[in-house]
C-alpha cells in the first residue's frame, strides 16, 4: 500500500526532480491472461517484454534498464498498475491495486518517458481516492485498518499498548455499562451499593473510551485518512462516537 510519507515523495521529490528519470508504466493485473501468459520463447511475462522494447526504444541508458527490467522479471507483482520512476542512483517503485487509463496491457501500450519525470497520471490517481481507516471494536482486542486505492492492510500498533487484561476488564464490565451517553444518569437497581459500582465502572469506561479516542486521532493523522469507519455492535460504536474528538467525529461515514 502506497502510504502517506511515499505520496509526499513522489510530489515534493521525484516530481520536482531536474535530471533524467524514466517514468514507466505497466498494466500488471494478476487476473488479466496478458499477464499471466509467458511467450513460448522466453518466458517472459508480456509486460516485461514491452517494457524491454519500449526502453530500448527510448535509448534509456544500459544500467537503468537493466535494473528496472531485473525488478519487473523478480518482483511478485500483485497489483493492477506497476508505475516505476529509475534515475542513475534510484530506483522508486509505486503499485496499485487500480487501473490506469494511461496503460492497455492486451493492446500492447506500455507508458514510458526518458527526461523530466511523468508522475501526472499517479498523482490524478493518488488524488481520486480517499484513504479510509476501519476501526473494528471487537471485545478481546481493538483493530485498526487501513484502505486505500482498492488495498486493505492492518495497522498491527494500534491500540497495542493496551493490555490483554484491560481488554478482559471491559469486556466484563459490559453488562454494568449503558453503551450511550443519554443513559450516563440513569441507575441499575440492586442498592445503593450497586448502583455505585455501575457508576465506577461507566466512570472507568469513559475515562478509557477517551483515551483510545485520543489514540484514534494520532493514527489518523499520522495515516492520512480522510475517512473513519466504525465496525462492532452498534451500541458501542454509538458510545465510542460520541467520544470522539469533534474533528474525528466528522469524518465518520458509517
Amino acid at each position: 500500500m502506497i502510504s502517506k510519507e511515499a505520496i509526499q515523495k513522489l510530489r515534493n521529490e521525484i516530481g520536482l526532480r531536474s535530471g533524467p528519470v524514466l517514468s514507466l508504466y505497466l498494466a500488471t493485473n494478476p487476473a488479466s491472461r496478458d499477464v499471466l501468459d509467458y511467450s513460448a520463447s522466453g518466458k517472459r511475462k508480456p509486460f516485461v517484454i514491452r517494457a524491454k522494447d519500449t526502453l530500448k526504444a527510448l535509448a534509456v541508458p544500459e544500467a537503468i534498464a537493466s535494473r528496472v527490467i531485473d525488478r519487473l522479471e523478480h518482483d511478485v507483482i500483485r497489483g493492477r498498475t506497476r508505475a516505476v520512476f529509475a534515475s542513475e542512483d534510484e530506483l522508486e517503485v509505486y503499485d496499485l491495486n487500480v487501473d490506469l487509463p494511461v496503460v492497455n496491457l492486451p493492446h500492447g501500450e506500455v507508458l514510458a518517458r526518458w527526461g523530466e519525470p511523468y508522475v501526472l497520471p499517479l498523482v490524478l490517481a493518488l488524488d481520486e481516492y480517499e484513504r479510509y481507516a476501519v476501526v473494528l471494536l471487537d471485545e478481546e482486542r481493538w483493530r485498526l485498518f487501513e484502505v486505500y486505492l482498492n488495498d486493505v492492510r492492518e495497522v498491527a500498533d494500534a491500540f497495542r499498548a493496551v493490555a490483554p487484561e484491560t481488554w478482559r476488564k471491559l469486556s466484563e464490565s459490559k453488562p454494568a455499562t449503558p453503551m450511550g451517553l443519554g443513559a450516563r444518569g440513569t441507575t441499575a437497581r440492586g442498592g445503593m451499593g450497586r448502583d455505585r459500582f455501575d457508576r465506577r465502572v461507566l466512570a472507568w469506561t469513559h475515562r478509557f473510551y477517551r483515551q483510545l479516542a485520543g489514540e484514534l486521532e494520532g493514527w489518523l493523522e499520522r495515516l492520512g485518512a480522510e475517512r473513519l469507519i466504525l465496525m462492532g455492535v452498534p451500541e458501542e460504536t454509538r458510545y465510542f462516537e460520541e467520544l470522539l474528538p469533534r474533528a474525528v467525529r466528522e469524518r465518520v461515514v458509517a
